[in-house]
């Protein structure tokens, strides 16, 4: 049995329980989008993909501080640059972004207009 679920929302992570084990929920809409549930409790929004032919998982961030929509704009994001050949943590580097994947600074609309028109 898969742990795949209709949409990830906040209400059905809110529902996700630790089983005695570490468990990943995936989501039916986004395939390599999920959230990671630790046997402690702790649940992490996580990204599943290819970065040149090899498999790589990203942490997208905890649930309640990262709200699921927000975490499904992130694992976009991440697959977007994965199927162009292009390593996401590197780009995250380069663009000053926080190891959790988060912005440094908050770009602008301005900005995301950019960034999303050259590619």
């Amino acid at each position: 049995m898969t742990n795949r679920h209709r949409k990830l929302t906040h209400r059905t992570v809110e529902g996700f329980r630790a089983n005695g084990g570490d468990a990943v929920y995936w989501d039916g809409e986004l395939t390599g989008f999920g959230v990671r549930v630790r046997a402690s409790g702790r649940k992490n929004y996580i990204v599943q993909t290819r970065v040149c032919g090899r498999q790589r998982w990203f942490t997208i961030g905890p649930h309640g501080p990262v709200t699921a929509d927000e975490a499904r704009v992130r694992a976009l994001e991440i697959l977007a640059l994965a199927r162009k050949g292009i390593d996401p943590r590197r780009a995250a580097a380069q663009s000053g972004e926080t190891s959790a994947g988060t912005p440094a600074e908050t770009p602008t609309v301005a900005q995301l207009a950019r960034r999303f028109s050259s590619g």
